[in-house]
């Protein structure tokens, strides 16, 4: 069991945004400031970094996708030899300030990085208080880490899911089960906690657009519709953190 010490924000939240492939650099800048505009607003401060684990739009994307396509099929026992993951690792641990406690953000391939990340962070102690997962492909989810990930997919008018992305992957796993211990397939054994699905209006790449376009039947532009869902997680999981710099009201992020 964790002492109240193990799980203090002493200093404040740092938010790592994680890319996808053939991403532009301010594809999340948007969203980023806003989410760390309530951080602010509830009392905690913060420090934001932008990640790319498998190169930006600059970089030839078939080797991202080679390399995300390998990470993917890593096991959990072998996620120490993850591309995106180690990159993403070595970043926070050269950047995030001590006493600090790191958040992971990943779009689309940036959010398996931030799982592979967020699992070898804790191996050496310093877990995340989060990781979000936004349009990603499904990936096993370490057991201890379960309840800290969040996974968020759109849907649009209709209910159905137009990012074909979140169809990619997988979280099962095989386990025995039964009086006679035959193994059989668990397809969310190593699944999140915390599955959301938002209404957005377009598909993969549109989760955090703000212009007139994207604008639901309700007046809420995707990234509001996005950030609330993601903030209202995030709300519930700060709560299991003593923290010494005393929030100052509740965060709202519109």
């Amino acid at each position: 069991m964790k002492s109240d010490d193990d799980t203090a924000i002493a200093g404040g939240i740092a938010l790592y945004a994680l890319s996808g492939v053939a991403t532009s650099p301010d594809f999340m800048l948007s969203f980023m400031r806003k989410l760390a505009g309530a951080f602010q607003h509830a009392g905690y401060p913060v420090c934001a970094t932008t990640l790319f684990p498998y190169g930006d739009w600059t970089n030839r994307i078939t080797i991202q996708l080679s390399q995300v396509t390998r990470d993917l099929r890593l096991p959990l026992h072998r996620r120490k030899r993850s591309l995106g993951g180690k990159l993403a690792l070595r970043e926070v641990e050269k950047s995030c300030p001590e006493g600090w406690v790191p958040l992971l953000i990943g779009h689309s391939a940036g959010g398996i990085a931030a799982v592979h990340a967020a699992e070898l962070l804790a191996e050496l102690g310093r877990p995340p208080m989060a990781v979000v997962q936004i349009g990603s492909p499904k990936c096993p989810v370490a057991p201890q880490l379960i309840g800290r990930v969040i996974y968020i997919s759109g849907t649009d008018e209709q209910g159905r899911r137009p990012d074909p992305v979140t169809r990619i992957g997988t979280w099962g796993g095989w386990e025995r089960r039964g009086r006679r211990k035959l193994p059989l397939w668990n397809r969310r054994k190593y699944a999140p906690e915390r599955i959301r699905t938002v209404p957005i209006i377009g598909g993969h790449r549109d989760y955090f657009r703000e212009s007139s376009g994207f604008k639901g039947k309700d007046g809420a532009y995707n990234i509001e519709c996005t950030l609330e869902a993601v903030w209202s997680e995030l709300v519930e999981l700060l709560a299991e953190y003593k923290t010494q710099i005393h929030p100052v009201c509740d965060g709202d992020p519109r």
